[in-house]
């Protein structure tokens, strides 16, 4: 099986719990919404709307309770994610790797909590643009760098490799600057808070960000990992998992 067959696999099968546990994924979505989308609706030319890595319709079912007039076409790998979706003008179940659409077409194409699962996220961002008409807009709202550091650190630890790519703040500019205007460039921080290590994992596990290491852990190994986790996670009473969102607006 490839890592993008596992991908998709592992998301259909979480399809009916993801909203549960992507409270950071949602709340993302909804500043998104509120401010940066907020600030380009106006200036948005007349065309097809794409959420790209779509999911289970999180962005699709935002723009529903903002009372934005854009229904958008959800593009995901994962099919069972696709059925869950509400609000969507289309669905199309393909990999961002390769995107089955006609060039310059889109008046928006947003993308958000996503391209780290591509295999080249920066060939991805590339041939997104290709896809947006001039004057339209591409929209990013993407894992930094420094997301889930505790996770990333014990991962490490246990000679663990999950199959993602963050970009640094410095290298998402750069790749966008390079396709056209960027407008908006901000870092946003969340915090997901749990009184145990093993609800933090457990939450972690159903959005993915645990899924598809390699090699394997054994039970045994499962909760040195566990404990390992629970001390760089720990704050307080709490154990915290921390996301950096890097949110860039490109006009095309």
């Amino acid at each position: 099986m490839t890592p993008r067959q596992r991908i998709s696999r592992f998301f259909s099968r979480k399809s009916h719990s993801y909203a549960t546990y992507a409270r950071v994924q949602q709340a993302a979505i909804d500043d998104l919404i509120s401010h940066q989308l907020q600030e380009i609706l106006p200036h948005i030319p007349s065309g097809p709307c794409l959420d790209l890595g779509s999911g289970p319709g999180v962005v699709s079912e935002a723009l529903y309770r903002h009372n934005i007039p854009l229904r958008p076409i959800l593009l995901d790998i994962a099919y069972d994610s696709l059925l869950r979706a509400a609000y969507a003008e289309q669905c199309i179940c393909a990999s961002m790797d390769t995107l089955p659409l006609s060039p310059r077409h889109l008046a928006l194409l947003i993308s958000s909590t996503a391209l780290h699962w591509a295999h080249d996220p920066t060939e991805v961002l590339k041939q997104a643009c290709t896809l947006v008409q001039p004057g339209g807009y591409l929209v990013v709202n993407n894992l930094g760098d420094t997301t889930l550091q505790a996770l990333r650190e014990t991962q490490r630890e246990f000679n663990l490799s999950p199959p993602v790519r963050y970009f640094t703040p410095e290298e998402q500019h750069h790749i966008l600057a390079s396709l056209g205007t960027v407008t908006s460039h901000t870092i946003h921080a969340y915090e997901d808070r749990f009184s145990s290590p093993a609800e933090a994992l457990r939450s972690l596990s159903e959005i993915g960000a645990t899924t598809h290491t390699s090699p394997p852990l054994s039970r045994a190994r499962l909760m040195d990992f566990l404990s390992a986790y629970g001390r760089r996670a720990r704050r307080g009473r709490s154990y915290i998992n921390r996301y950096t969102y890097i949110r860039s607006v490109v006009r095309l």
